[in-house]
């Protein structure tokens, strides 16, 4: 399609979650986001330009570029080329922007209006990120658990849920420092992990094949493949998080359904690939004082501190503590 060798770059934009998708020599790489609830808010036009721009720094990371956008949104095809305009103050502070960018970074950028039938890779892209998996942890939650155990990168996280300033995305992100956790090592991380429910299983897989040690969030779901795994990698004292209604929210800042009602809940893991601190771990427990249990489901476990049993690993009891 376009030459790399002329270091240039040609990429689609679609507004429906700032989705995009980029093109170079053979290559095709794709992009997107939900919106948040203020940006849900803009004009169409702003949401174009917003999704130009978000496009813009996910798939540009080097210097010297020649960059052609095409979109499907003629006041943003125009604001852009003529780097601005006096209909609309909000598209124009997004048009600086977006072009102060690229001034630093020494690309040349021109706009082309794509009619949106013809729109339809940038189209698909969009609407196929859309979906349930990503949710946003309470940062006040998340702060007492980075506080419990040291974290520095955010492995399963986007533009709009990361907990720390360093993050790895799935996909091309603005600011994400690197794509897809599970092309990394994660040997010597301080790794804080809250994957999709249904790549629990493979984070621990990856966790043990790297003897890495990270710190965990899923559901407390004892019947699952993973559970018993969970609880033989485990080398501190899960916390079970308090239900609340802001517990799990989406880029809307609507609560998660099973968890907003307390019907379901979190746990906090530290979870180690090293065998040596795992049995570290469990012998320190020979000597724990249990004073008896409190029910999961009961009322008492939401009150902090209350103590739990999360199951038995090797024939030592693993007890749960609230937070």
């Amino acid at each position: 399609m376009t030459n790399i060798f002329k270091k240039k770059v040609k990429f689609s934009v679609q507004n429906e979650l700032k989705g995009g998708v980029a093109s170079w020599g053979r290559g095709i790489s794709g992009t997107g986001g939900p919106w948040s609830s203020s940006e849900s808010l803009l004009h169409i036009n702003c949401k174009e330009l917003t999704a130009a721009w978000y496009a813009l720094r996910s798939f540009v990371k080097d210097s010297g570029l020649s960059v052609e956008l095409r979109l499907d949104n003629q006041s943003a095809v125009s604001y852009i080329n003529k780097g601005g305009g006096t209909h609309s103050r909000s598209l124009s502070s997004i048009a600086k922007d977006l072009l102060f960018w690229c001034e630093e970074k020494k690309i040349s950028i021109q706009a082309v209006h794509l009619p949106g039938v013809s729109n339809t890779a940038a189209d698909y892209e969009s609407r196929r990120s859309q979906g349930c998996a990503e949710w946003r942890l309470c940062p006040s939650i998340f702060q007492s658990i980075a506080h419990l155990w040291n974290v520095d990168i955010d492995l399963f996280a986007s533009e709009w849920n990361h907990q720390l300033p360093c993050f790895v995305s799935w996909g091309p992100q603005p600011t994400a420092w690197a794509i897809d956790a599970f092309s990394l090592s994660w040997s010597g991380l301080k790794a804080y992990v809250f994957p999709p429910f249904k790549l629990i299983g493979r984070c621990l897989s990856k966790a043990r094949k790297d003897n890495a040690t990270i710190t965990l969030i899923s559901p407390f779901w004892p019947g699952q493949f993973w559970f018993p795994t969970a609880l033989e990698m485990s080398i501190d004292i899960p916390r079970l998080l308090t239900p609340r209604m802001d517990l799990l929210t989406s880029s809307q800042g609507v609560g998660h359904p099973l968890f907003r009602a307390g019907e379901h809940h979190l746990i906090a893991w530290r979870l180690s690939g090293n065998v040596r601190l795992t049995r570290e771990f469990r012998k320190k427990l020979l000597n724990f004082c249990f004073k008896g249990f409190v029910p999961i489901r009961g009322t008492a476990m939401s009150q902090p501190g209350a103590l739990g049993l999360a199951g038995v690993s090797h024939g030592t009891r693993i007890p749960l503590i609230a937070i």
